[in-house]
């Protein structure tokens, strides 16, 4: 039988060696023999093709991304679908940027005209931003590309590229005090006044600009240490300085407020720096009992009195809460009241003190502050105390929590104890508890409720959305989330 010639029946070009006739695939050397093959031309036509058309790909893709803008949205759009989408937004700074150097956490919320979100940067991004100086100032209108990120109702952008944040600076409209009214919502504006009122707080201290001319044209200025930290430990204000600076226009609780914007636009001039004028009481004030003060009382003078069961220095005097058998109270004696006080080395805890002062009301509770040093009669604890007292002075330690609002609720406060109110709008449970979101206006927390504090709750059972509800915590942080964290039944509230 004829042998078969295999390279004339698989005679494909480039498939066999020409010189030896073995079979070389393709391989444009032969392995046996070394001679040149020759390639196939629709294999050449196939590379060449294959490799031009992935370069026009490429090209196309390339033209098609960068002719489509990112897309824009607001905050009243952003929905769960929105979680993770890369998006643009545009709106005016509504507070002074807060920047955490340990764990380089850089935070500032935005309004953009359909609602607020909040502005975040972490690591590098955070750094760089803070290092090129390139932080906006509340009135600033800002351009920025980020990530939109949702936990649970909380909704924030991350900052992915500081060179696609832009701002734009305002120009500042100079009008006095009374020039100032709600149609200016948002505009930055330079103006001054004349201190009349100073209170400090454990995150910011709050004081009142007057018009020197027009003592009753005034507006409250409000400087947060997380964005003012050279305010925490110097005086700075006196009642009688005059104060230039620049600030942000902006309502809170219905009350027109300056927001400033920084240090470097904010311009103290020392006055007189005397302390005020103390209001002598009327002589015919009446007396009262602590559980007798209602607000209809509000401005009024009164006499009250008590025994003292617990007192604690504070920034300008003394907070001092007493207890008359009816009820307790809470109140400050100021500095320049306290003066004035005859016997004012007898005041400590266990003594008895009756003076006569102004009804007020604070973050809620009723208080009767004394005005004038002469009034205040204060006797050494000799007699003997009511059980219910004597137990009070001996176990009153703890210190007032402090009412602040969700936006006040910043890192300066992390280990303090403080109250937040809120409207309920989510519970989950957890291991060992349950998980409550709680929204006040714009702003919302997430907190943990464990089950050692719910049972000896008398509300547990009244825990469900929609519901008002008071908590009173220690302020802690969870993967970079502040909450307020209850520690007993009683510090639970639903309304």
């Amino acid at each position: 039988m004829e042998k078969e010639n295999i390279s004339e029946n698989y005679s494909e070009e480039g498939a066999y060696c020409p010189s030896c006739g073995r079979y070389v695939g393709n391989y444009d050397v032969c392995p046996y023999c070394g001679a040149h093959v020759r390639t196939r031309v629709s294999l050449k036509v196939l590379k060449i093709t294959a490799i031009t058309i992935s370069i026009i790909g490429l090209f196309l893709l390339w033209w098609v991304t960068s002719q489509k803008s990112v897309p824009t949205l607001v905050a009243s759009e952003i929905q769960p679908t929105s979680n993770f989408s890369y998006v643009q937004m545009k709106g005016v700074v509504t507070k002074a940027p807060a920047y955490d150097s340990l764990s380089q956490t850089l935070s500032f919320p935005i309004d953009d005209g359909t609602g607020r979100i909040w502005i975040k940067a972490y690591g590098k991004q955070a750094e760089e931003i803070v290092s090129t100086n390139k932080l906006p100032k509340p009135g600033d209108t800002v351009s920025i590309e980020g990530t939109i990120r949702l936990k649970g109702d909380f909704k924030y952008m991350i900052i992915n590229l500081p060179e696609k944040l832009s701002i734009k600076v305002p120009e500042p409209i100079e009008l006095n005090i009374s020039e100032l009214s709600d149609s200016l919502l948002g505009a930055v504006v330079k103006t001054s006044g004349v201190v009349s009122y100073i209170k400090s707080y454990d995150n910011l201290t709050k004081i009142k600009l007057c018009q020197p001319e027009k003592r009753k044209q005034c507006i409250d200025v409000t400087f947060f240490y997380s964005s003012f930290p050279q305010y925490r430990d110097s005086l700075v204000f006196y009642y009688g300085d005059t104060v230039k600076l620049t600030a942000m226009l902006s309502m809170y609780r219905d009350r027109l407020v300056l927001t400033p914007r920084s240090i470097e636009e904010t311009k103290v001039i020392p006055g007189t720096r005397k302390p005020r004028k103390s209001a002598k009481p009327p002589e015919n004030a009446p007396k009262v009992k602590i559980s007798e003060l209602s607000r209809s009382m509000l401005d009024e003078f009164v006499k009250v009195d008590g025994v003292i069961t617990r007192i604690r220095d504070i920034k300008g005097g003394v907070l001092v809460t007493i207890d008359d058998g009816t009820g307790r109270m809470t109140f400050p004696i100021w500095q320049s009241v306290l003066d004035h006080i005859p016997d004012k080395e007898l005041l400590a805890k266990g003594a008895t003190i009756e003076f006569a002062g102004k009804v007020k009301e604070y973050r809620g509770r009723l208080e009767v502050v004394p005005t004038w040093g002469q009034s205040v009669k204060i006797k050494k604890g000799e007699g003997e105390l009511t059980e219910n007292i004597a137990e009070k002075v001996e176990q009153e330690t703890d210190e007032e929590p402090l009412l602040i609002n969700l936006l006040e609720l910043d890192r300066s406060l992390l280990g303090q104890k403080v109250t937040v109110e809120g409207e309920i709008t989510r519970i989950k449970p957890i291991r060992s508890g349950i998980l409550i979101t709680i929204r006040q206006g714009d702003e919302y927390m997430t907190t943990p409720l464990w089950d050692r504090v719910l049972e000896t709750s008398k509300d547990a059972d009244r825990l469900k959305k929609g519901a008002k509800i008071r908590l009173t915590g220690i302020v802690k942080e969870y993967r970079g989330r502040l909450e307020v964290v209850p520690q007993k039944g009683s510090d639970v509230v639903v309304r």
